[in-house]
């Protein structure tokens, strides 16, 4: 039996130091495995962070693109509103270009990204950078306009959005000249003609796509009281629209030209050149197709409409009805606004 008093063995010595060298090594891996597992939270946590930023600045950019270019050619509004746009959407210190000229609006920003995680493996931050470019195509066809046309001198005058009124002219019997608005029957059968279908299609809009150059005929096959009547109802149903929800407006609420989408005070009408009267039913020739915001309809020695024409209206490309022009389609304000980078 061994004595209790005497020295351990040199056994259980080098046990001892095995065991504490085998501790140690634990403490460096789990030391090692903590800067591991940091590493790893950082590229699913911080990492993800980024991306998720990234991804929120390039809706943001892109939003603030297709904004400007709803305002183009004007290259002053498209700024602007690419800037509230952005603003709204908390875009960092957005920078904006024209890489197409008035064509194409070009959005751009960089935000510093702060990491929590990856600060153990000495990595701060990060930058995400987005870029957004809309471009504006002007259309050649379009759905839902209203069967009335105002004269090229006319759209010359006023397309700078000032106010102006108009009287309803009796083709039969008076030109349709500066200063006067005409009925159309847009309607390739002809049933636009007819006074309760002008009207409808006055009130709603025409379900069908006008064109440019597209000859059009004259609506009037009545008497200019029945046919100067359906536009005033026709038009006041728009302004009994209009003042309900969602846009309350009575005509005095907005101010030109910041009305909302889908108002229906808005409407797009033809432009097409002075006709005179007794002519066996003239066409018009739609030279242009333009937005208008109607303020108000009278009767009283004649019917009258005053209007402001709208500098532009956006639309959809996926809209039906809708036809895309090019380089060499009129551009009268009726356009559709994509992202193309």
């Amino acid at each position: 039996m061994q004595d209790p008093k005497r020295p351990r063995s040199h056994r259980s010595r080098k046990l001892r130091d095995s065991s504490r060298r085998r501790s140690g090594s634990i403490v460096v891996l789990m030391a090692l495995s903590f800067v591991a597992l940091c590493g790893f939270a950082a590229l699913a946590t911080d990492y993800g962070q980024m991306v998720w930023r990234r991804n929120q600045l390039q809706r943001a950019c892109d939003a603030a693109a297709l904004g400007g270019a709803s305002q183009l050619p004007l290259a002053t509004n498209a700024l602007h509103v690419a800037g509230v746009v952005a603003g709204q959407n908390g875009v960092p210190a957005p920078t904006y270009g024209f890489p197409d000229g008035v064509k194409q609006i070009q959005v751009s920003a960089t935000e510093q990204v702060s990491f929590g995680f990856a600060r153990v493996i000495g990595i701060t931050s990060a930058n995400v950078s987005a870029t957004a470019i809309a471009q504006r195509i002007p259309i050649k066809g379009v759905p839902g306009n209203v069967p009335l046309a105002i004269t090229t001198t006319d759209y010359a005058a006023y397309k700078d959005g000032t106010s102006f009124e108009l009287r309803l002219a009796d083709n039969n019997r008076s030109d349709f000249a500066p200063g006067t608005i005409t009925a159309l029957d847009l309607r390739p059968d002809g049933s636009g003609k007819a006074v309760n279908q002008f009207q409808t299609d006055l009130t709603n809009g025409y379900d069908g796509t006008i064109y440019l150059d597209q000859q059009i005929n004259s609506a009037l096959n009545a008497s200019l009281t029945s046919q100067g009547q359906a536009v005033v109802d026709a038009i006041t149903q728009r302004f009994n629209a209009a003042a309900a929800a969602p846009y309350a407006d009575t005509g005095t609420n907005y101010t030109f030209p910041n009305y909302p989408d889908g108002d229906r005070r808005i409407v797009t009408l033809i432009v097409g050149d002075p006709v005179p009267a007794n002519n066996n039913n003239p066409k018009i020739t739609a030279r242009a197709i333009v937005p208008v915001y109607l303020q108000t309809v009278r009767s009283g020695g004649g019917f009258f409409l005053r209007m402001r024409i709208l500098p532009t209206k956006a639309y959809s490309s996926e809209m039906p009805g809708v036809v895309l022009g090019d380089d060499s389609t009129l551009d009268s304000g009726l356009a559709v606004v994509r992202l193309v980078g």
